[in-house]
């Protein structure tokens, strides 16, 4: 990649638009020269954010909106357009890369804050056509032609103030991470990285079966009568030690001493078993005959209670068949006697009913008449209200005629007095605004005067610089005949004079000693610097006072506009010292009045409103009024027949009655249900008595007969003998589930370490395997602390430092030579695999590369820059980049060495490769023909060719 032009606009200090033809010098090494701050490095800048979208400091990172000149309005369009050159096949081939960025615009209509532009990117292809896509899609279309990455380019075409120094003395680590981007060692980083996870992994899963053996320990469960001399005790209580480790030895031991006690728990509980099974068959045979002397008992203790006493089966069956005879008697006569009292009571009921239906008949007739009667009240009250409502009516009517002739003026005067207080809410309007804009002119007349103050004070700042610069020249033009003078001798001519004798040279007064030529070059740029603060400060003032001057025509342009309408419409004269508050409280009152008479006519316009409405209804409900009058006087006529009808009703009623009222008539037959409930209450019981008496004798016959001729059982006795059985069996019972439970879960424990240990001794070649080459690979073995890719990166940095030798060996006229820190020595306490020592041809012995002076450290630099830039482009054969910056660092170096610095260059730059250098040191200036002089004023950088 080579640039061939480079177009600027509102791009960082660079205002109006600037280009750059980088075919213009005649040599491919050129100087980029100008104070301090004028612009140089933006140019360098301009070209990485073309192809990037980045400025190209790497420490120094800038957001984009910061890229937007402030040296030119925001109406101007902030762009950068680079037009480079790429080889392709043997030909040339010609990209333009046009990039705006991130920026805010001006509002071109209305009013509020300018717009925010996003980036916009377009790239010209060799053919003429625009490649299309998004952003990201563009650049990586450019870094696909350019074939660098942004860090790429940055190590390879530009040298940049300190960063380069900075690479020579950083430590392996760092210098790690930065190759690592260069030379795309990720891999091994990579592979060290997932042989650490598999190795953590693998001693996780190592120390997981030993936690997890550790941990199944807690389900021993050990008999209490273990003899003294039994080691699983203590074994288990030191396994299951949370302050130590687990042990593997004493796991194994463990896992062997319990695999012998569940063998003697085999033996112990084969012997328990088969004694309880010969005590189960005794308890069955003991729970059997239990049974059956229980069924006995029970039938001999069911007789007892049948007979209440002790006695033999023949007497108590004679005693129960004479209890079941007296019994049926006594039910036969209980029978016929409640038949008699049913038939009472049923004619009885039957002549009751009759006359409670004829009394309840009669009941309702007369309430039925009382209820008839109150309406026909009713109906008379309601034919009464009826006609004194049509009346009163009648004559609200009238009335209500008489009010709506008013309602049309009430209208007009309401719109009148709604005209008025539109037009008073305009006038408030415009009042409110007025206030606006008289406190955004309070503010502005702050800022103005805060702008002024400060311009002032940076005025008075740039001039004390300046004053102090133009004193400390004129000293050091002053002693420049001082400076002649210390370097005379007696018999050597005088440069000026010719004399051989100086007998009085100027001598110098140590504390009048001029500053030296680089310390009055900085008190220069100094003075710019602050000249360049006096400008910005001055503009914003400026910028400032004109945003006040035109609020201020714009509050008396709306302030003079509202007195006018007010004095042409409201007959208003507006005082000129408080015209606002004077205004604001006039409208006030105003708004007060225009608000208390609305309310009154609005009020009056309702209740207008509502008559006229309830006249457009009254016909009707006249009409409706007459109805109900008319219906009223048939409900009346109608209750006056009904109730003559039921009075009637009621007297005939009041003749038929046989009791005297129904509370005689139910008393009565109470007393024959009550004479028929006794009689039958007596049957019940006689019924029952035959029964239990009935059921008594067939339950002795049932019970008799099933017991046949077996005599009384001794239940005392079996009960003694079952229940000493029974404890025997329980205890057997118990300690031979006890046991079993303890022997199954030491059987488990017993397998469960087994499996585990078994497995972890399969792994352990293994993990030892992939731990040793983790710490190889890694650097983790003591004496050996450089990692894999550490030893890869020396094989890159020795390359670079093959072709990085050649130049520092020229400079520095053969004194040095760059050396990596010797293998042997590289691992030893850390890794320094990628540090630096500097070889001195004049001892023979090495030194740390920060023993280094200034103007060595850039020799150094460069050379180690300049070997970077080979290597990366010799590794990437397909990358063709002939542009190269170098930024600042000459200024160090004395004569000889700047002299064979630029030699180098010269000779670097004899091909295709365009090399610029930026500085602003004068010696420079005598040594380059093709300069691209750079220069600043109020309206930011220019930059023109100055070809020789």
């Amino acid at each position: 990649m080579k640039p061939i032009k480079l177009t600027l606009q509102a791009f960082g200090s660079y205002g109006t638009k600037t280009e750059i033809d980088f075919t213009a010098p005649r040599q491919n090494l050129f100087l980029i020269t100008g104070d301090t701050g004028a612009g140089k490095t933006t140019i360098f800048d301009a070209l990485v954010f073309a192809l990037y979208g980045e400025n190209s400091s790497n420490n120094n990172k800038k957001a984009s909106t910061d890229m937007q000149s402030q040296y030119i309005g925001r109406e101007v369009t902030p762009f950068v357009e680079l037009t480079f050159s790429e080889l392709n096949g043997g030909h040339e081939d010609r990209y333009t890369v046009r990039r705006v960025p991130h920026h805010f615009r001006k509002r071109l209509r209305g009013k509020g804050e300018d717009i925010e532009t996003k980036e916009e990117i377009t790239l010209t292809l060799p053919d003429g056509s625009d490649f299309l896509g998004k952003i990201n899609e563009i650049n990586a279309k450019l870094q696909e032609i350019v074939g660098l990455t942004k860090e790429q380019f940055m190590q390879v075409g530009m040298i940049a103030q300190g960063e380069f120094m900075e690479l020579l003395r950083l430590d392996s680590s760092k210098k790690k991470e930065i190759f690592r981007r260069l030379f795309g060692t990720e891999i091994f980083d990579a592979i060290v990285n997932e042989l650490r996870l598999r190795n953590s992994s693998m001693q996780g899963e190592m120390n997981d079966l030993l936690q997890n053996c550790q941990s199944r320990a807690e389900d021993i469960c050990l008999p209490k009568d273990l003899t003294l001399e039994n080691p699983l005790p203590e074994l288990k209580a030191r396994v299951l030690d949370k302050k130590n480790k687990p042990n593997i030895a004493e796991l194994e031991k463990l896992a062997e001493e319990l695999a012998a006690l569940t063998d003697n728990q085999h033996t112990e509980l084969d012997e328990i078993t088969k004694s309880w099974e010969d005590t189960t068959r005794k308890r069955d045979e003991i729970n059997s005959q239990l049974a059956k002397a229980q069924e006995l008992e029970k039938a001999y203790r069911q007789l007892d209670n049948i007979s209440g006493q002790e006695t033999t089966k023949e007497e108590l069956l004679a005693k129960l068949e004479s209890s079941t005879r007296a019994a049926q008697e006594k039910e036969k006569s209980a029978q016929t006697a409640a038949q008699a009292a049913l038939a009472s009571y049923t004619a009885t009921k039957t002549k009751v009913d009759a006359a409670l239906s004829q009394l309840a008949e009669l009941e309702n007739t007369q309430k039925l008449l009382a209820s008839t009667k109150a309406q026909l009240e009713g109906a008379e009250k309601k034919l009464n209200e009826t006609k004194t409502t049509q009346s009163d009516y009648t004559a609200k009517i009238n009335s209500w005629q008489q009010q709506v002739t008013a309602l049309p003026e009430i209208k007009e005067k309401l719109e009148r007095a709604r005209g008025q207080q539109e037009k008073t809410r305009g006038w408030e309007n415009k009042r409110l605004s007025l206030l606006d804009l008289q406190a955004r002119l309070t503010t502005a007349t702050q800022k103005t005067a805060a702008a002024q103050s400060a311009y002032l004070a940076q005025k008075k700042v740039y001039q004390e610089k300046l004053d102090s610069y133009h004193r400390e020249h004129q000293r050091f033009l002053d002693a420049q005949a001082g400076v002649l003078a210390q370097s005379l001798k007696d018999g050597s001519p005088c440069p000026v004079c010719g004399s051989l004798e100086h007998p009085h040279p100027h001598q110098f007064d140590q504390q009048d000693k001029p500053l030296e030529r680089h310390e009055l070059e900085l008190l220069q740029a100094k003075a710019a610097e602050l000249n360049n603060l006096q400008i910005e400060a001055s503009n914003r003032a400026q910028k400032e006072k004109t945003a006040k001057q035109a609020l201020e025509e714009q509050f008396s342009s709306q302030l003079k506009e509202l007195c006018e309408d007010l004095h042409q419409q409201a007959k208003l004269i507006v005082p000129e010292d408080t015209p606002l508050s004077f205004i604001e409280a006039s409208l006030k009152k105003w708004q007060n009045q225009i608000a208390a008479k609305l309310q009154e006519l609005t009020k009056q316009e309702n209740d207008l409103t509502a008559i006229q409405q309830a006249l457009s209804q009254s016909s009707e409900k006249l009409q409706k009024l007459q109805e109900a009058a008319d219906q009223a006087a048939e409900n009346k006529q109608k209750a006056e027949g009904e109730v003559r009808a039921l009075e009637g009703k009621s007297k005939a009623l009041q003749a038929q009655q046989t009791y005297p009222d129904s509370q005689a008539a139910r008393a009565e037959l109470a007393g024959a249900e009550s004479t028929q409930k006794a009689a039958q209450d007596k049957l019940q019981e006689a019924q029952k008595a035959s029964q239990s008496a009935q059921a008594a004798l067939q339950q002795a016959k049932t019970i008799i007969a099933s017991l046949g001729n077996a005599p009384r059982p001794d239940m005392e006795g079996i009960t003694a003998r079952q229940q000493e059985i029974n404890a025997l069996w329980q205890t057997q019972n118990s300690k031979q589930q006890h046991l079993r439970d303890m022997l199954n879960r030491n059987e488990a424990v017993t397998k469960y370490l087994k499996r585990n240990l078994s497995a972890r001794q399969d792994k352990l070649q293994e993990a030892a395997s992939l731990e040793s080459l983790y710490n190889r690979l890694s650097g983790k073995i003591s004496g050996s602390r450089m990692d894999i890719e550490t030893f890869v990166q020396r094989h890159y940095l020795s390359q670079i430092l093959i072709a990085a030798n050649r130049r520092f060996a020229e400079m520095s006229a053969g004194q040095f030579e760059l050396r990596l820190m010797p293998i042997e020595d590289a691992g030893q306490g850390k890794n320094r695999g990628l540090d630096l020592r500097v070889y001195s041809t004049v001892t023979g012995q090495e030194r740390d590369i920060r023993t280094l002076s200034g103007g060595e450290s850039f020799m150094a630099a460069l050379s180690l820059a300049l070997g970077l830039s080979d290597q990366i482009q010799a590794n990437t054969s397909a990358i063709n980049l002939d542009i190269m910056f170098i930024d600042e660092g000459f200024g160090s170096l004395d004569d000889h060495a700047r002299s064979q610095a630029i030699k180098v260059l010269k000779r670097l730059s004899g091909g295709d490769k365009l090399i610029g250098i930026i500085s602003h040191v004068t010696e420079l200036k005598q040594e380059m023909d093709n300069q691209l002089l750079v220069t600043k004023d109020e309206h930011g950088s220019h930059a023109q060719w100055q070809i020789s």
